[in-house]
């Protein structure tokens, strides 16, 4: 069940990843620089226990996924890269 649930977050997470790579870009190095100190602000330390709910492929309900913020990283880092590898290829 933890396995399972640790692919429906992975998928998920890949699927915000994606879309998220779509949105247009800022022109302005000015305008990144404070989102970059606010996002790094809010980040837990990495060995912080972090619940997300997350969407669930064929139901309606959340699920709650709980990992350790280090874990989160890695999981966001591979979809990333998945992503990436993907939009290569296809060219």
């Amino acid at each position: 069940m933890r396995l399972s649930s640790l692919f429906i977050a992975g998928i998920a997470l890949f699927y915000a990843v994606s879309v998220s790579a779509e949105a247009p870009k800022s022109d302005s190095a000015e305008k990144q620089a404070p989102e970059k100190v606010v996002a790094q602000a809010k980040k837990p330390s990495p060995n912080k226990k972090v619940c997300r709910k997350v969407k669930v492929t064929g139901s309606h309900f959340k699920q709650r996924v709980c990992m350790k913020q280090k874990e989160w990283d890695k999981l966001r880092e591979g979809s990333q890269d998945l992503a990436r590898d993907m939009n290569q290829t296809a060219i």
